[in-house]
């Protein structure tokens, strides 16, 4: 099925769209830490097709693709090759003033939060990285935009079984994912309200030869705010529930909530300040208490000069006293970026390992990235 869906919307994009546009950026890198040597290089080139097809609509698509060769191990003299080419974005797209659908793989990501989000369902945006890069999931995203400022999203999403964004359980194959969300101004704060529904598979966590665990249904609802008052203020908040009798997942609701903000300091040239706290209870009934994963984060970003961008964060861990810190620099020129980074990490994974494991233990990278 993706094979056909991915010929219509070639096809489609080539014999209706008659404008054309192309970018993609090249990036290469080399990292040394405790634990972990990496070369590498990344190419991601995109296609961009669009036309007016009468009236206030339009229509438009992007395909672009993934490759990427790297060097990898232990040591210097472990290093192990590896590489892929897959596709990145593959959406057909359908506007007008107020509406828009769009069918293909793409990204979908909503919520106030930066750094630790509990609405982060269909991405993994690792807030560390300044290329903010991510898979995209298959689906059909359908937004409605009124003229008070009120928008209501709805998606169907398929053939997404493996994990994404801070799930830890796949979805079951060849089943449909649907959800909505309704975002809302009240009195100078941006509310949102979202609803997702799938089939959840167990068996990807649980590997049992001769033994199937079956699949069931999560059900999720979240609520998120965003105000201004000088300071920038956010709050989510996330429930799923898992319906099923497993005596091996001894938990039937996972609940999360951040809450966050940022300003400003008049200090140079600007310093932003921006810190959040998480919180997570897995538990087996609603209202239980047990707190069972708490973290805190802050970050500082500085423009030193035109050209060169400061930015430092730090990741606390209260449950298991685990704290990430991390800077970097950024040089910016017509086309190039230069990165250098430095961390000082702890060796357990990020948010339950769900954003880039890369940058364990203490070390540095250095990156090289050409947009055209």
């Amino acid at each position: 099925m993706k094979k056909i869906f991915t010929f219509i919307v070639l096809f489609i994009s080539t014999a209706f769209c008659r404008e054309f546009n192309h970018k993609g950026q090249v990036s290469g890198w080399g990292l040394y830490a405790d634990k972990q040597v990496s070369i590498g290089c990344r190419y991601i080139p995109s296609v961009f097709f669009a036309s007016e097809i009468g009236g206030q609509w339009s229509l438009d698509s992007e395909i672009a693709a993934k490759s990427f060769y790297v060097q990898q191990g232990l040591s210097l003299s472990s290093l192990r090759p590896d590489h892929d080419i897959s596709p990145y974005r593959f959406w057909i797209r359908l506007t007008s003033n107020q509406f828009e659908a769009r069918v293909g793989l793409q990204k979908i990501n909503f919520g106030a939060a930066k750094l630790l989000r509990p609405l982060m369902w269909f991405d993994r945006i690792d807030p560390r990285d300044p290329l903010q890069l991510t898979d995209g999931v298959y689906g059909l995203l359908c937004r409605y935009y009124f003229l008070n400022n009120v928008n209501v999203w709805m998606w169907g999403l398929m053939y997404n079984n493996e994990p994404k964004g801070m799930e830890i359980l796949g979805t079951e194959k060849n089943t449909l994912e649907y959800g909505g969300r309704l975002q809302f101004p009240v009195s100078g704060v941006e509310l949102g309200m979202t609803l997702h529904r799938r089939k959840a598979d167990p068996n990807n966590m649980i590997d049992i030869p001769l033994l199937s665990l079956g699949t069931f249904f999560e059900n999720r609802f979240a609520f998120d705010a965003r105000m201004d008052v000088g300071v920038g203020l956010w709050v989510e908040g996330a429930v799923s529930h898992y319906d099923h009798d497993l005596i091996l997942i001894p938990y039937r609701y996972v609940q999360q909530a951040v809450l966050g903000g940022d300003y400003t300091v008049e200090l140079g040239n600007g310093l932003t300040v921006l810190a959040e706290h998480f919180v997570q209870n897995v538990t087996d009934k609603i209202l239980d208490k047990k707190l069972t994963y708490s973290f805190s984060a802050m970050s500082l970003n500085y423009p030193l000069t035109i050209l060169d961008y400061f930015a430092g964060m730090v990741f606390y861990d209260w449950t298991e006293k685990n704290i990430y810190r991390f800077l970097y620099w950024q040089r910016t020129y017509d086309f190039w970026n230069f990165y250098l980074f430095g961390f000082w990490n702890s060796e357990q994974g990020l948010l339950n390992d769900t954003l880039s494991s890369a940058m364990l233990g203490k070390g540095v990278q250095v990156m090289l990235v050409f947009n055209y």
